[in-house]
């Protein structure tokens, strides 16, 4: 979980909303997906098969966008459009990368659509993925991040 990229470019993503305070709603949604998803996994290794699953697909972003719609609510939806950025930084970031591909991170986005089984992690712990702060991809993603989510608040 990079929380510095999520918080500052899911906050930049969405500046509009911090001059009708909603702020907090749209950061913790930037966090969401990986704080449902990440501890599911290490958790309970032998039902999940990543890190990815679930939170990472469009149906709880669905599921709250027609909640804020139908109770007007401004902060489910705020809440709902930060894990809408987490995704598009997810899977952009991949994409970049070439770490995965288009077609393994669709069958997470429209799961289960396009199969009712989600990818294998490349990670058996969580040790493994938090080494890959390291990289450069990782550490320019995480210090722009920052200075994005310090000049948001």
């Amino acid at each position: 979980m990079f929380v510095f990229g999520h918080l500052g470019f899911g906050s930049a993503l969405a500046l509009p909303l911090k001059k009708i305070r909603l702020h907090k709603a749209l950061l913790v949604g930037t966090l969401l997906p990986d704080l449902v998803d990440k501890p599911l996994f290490y958790s309970f290794p032998e039902l999940m098969n990543g890190t990815r699953t679930v939170a990472h697909s469009l149906w709880p972003i669905l599921f709250l966008s027609s909640i804020a719609l139908y109770k007007k609510s401004r902060a489910v939806g705020a809440l709902s459009f930060g894990m809408l950025t987490h995704l598009l930084l997810d899977y952009t970031g991949d994409l970049i990368r070439i770490d995965q591909s288009w077609s393994i991170n669709s069958r997470v986005l429209f799961w289960p659509f396009l199969g009712g089984h989600f990818p294998l992690t490349p990670y058996l712990h969580a040790h493994e993925q938090a080494e890959r702060i390291l990289r450069p991809y990782f550490m320019t993603t995480e210090i722009l991040g920052l200075f994005l989510f310090i000049g948001f608040l």
